[in-house]
């Protein structure tokens, strides 16, 4: 039916920018919880999704990945986790 077809194309749209917008939301909640504890842990999850992004292990992500928006947001949480992040993208060679 012609009528099904935009709806059809609005949910995979929408479907596809939850997809992608997941390793964003996940470094910045990272972040925020590394704020709160400084735990290594969230260091080498944090890592390993710009690790990922380099190696094109996911292309979806690393067409559409926003390291400016994570910048911002690094920055908004405070120049130690704007330097914990400035150094795990070195650490991860992006």
């Amino acid at each position: 039916m012609m009528g099904e077809a935009p709806f059809e194309l609005y949910l995979d749209i929408l479907q596809t920018l939850e997809r992608l917008r997941i390793p964003y939301a996940v470094i910045v909640g990272k972040l925020m919880a590394w704020k709160e504890g400084r735990s290594f842990k969230h260091e080498q999850d944090i890592r390993d999704i710009p690790v990922a992004v380099r190696l094109n292990e996911e292309p979806e992500w690393t067409s559409v990945f926003d390291f400016p928006s994570i910048d911002r947001w690094a920055a908004r949480l405070g120049p130690d986790v704007e330097a914990l992040w400035k150094r795990l993208k070195t650490a991860a060679g992006v």
